[in-house]
């Protein structure tokens, strides 16, 4: 479907604009972000009821928004370099030859 394929190539956009380890041009903020695929997520939900899709494909629809969804609720604010703790300082290992 043509929604799919425009939400798809969105979700692309959003995530080279987005300022994380992946992102390109980095405008973005990652709640901006995570908004942005809730908000995508809900399109493709609905799309399929007001377009009166096929079943075979409001089931597809049905399991990629709400992976989504999901993924966007469960997706932290922090980027994964500002979590990391350098635990290196305090290991200490002893070498016996």
């Amino acid at each position: 479907s043509l929604i799919a394929v425009c939400v798809g190539f969105l979700v692309i956009l959003n995530n080279m604009f987005t300022d994380y380890e992946y992102g390109f041009f980095r405008f973005i903020k990652m709640e901006f972000h995570l908004a942005i695929d809730i908000f995508f997520a809900t399109v493709l939900l609905t799309s399929a009821w007001f377009f009166e899709v096929s079943p075979g494909v409001l089931t597809l629809f049905l399991i990629l928004s709400s992976i989504q969804a999901v993924t966007s609720f469960l997706t932290s604010n922090k980027p994964y370099a500002q979590k990391r703790t350098n635990n290196f300082r305090s290991l200490k290992i002893n070498i016996d030859y």
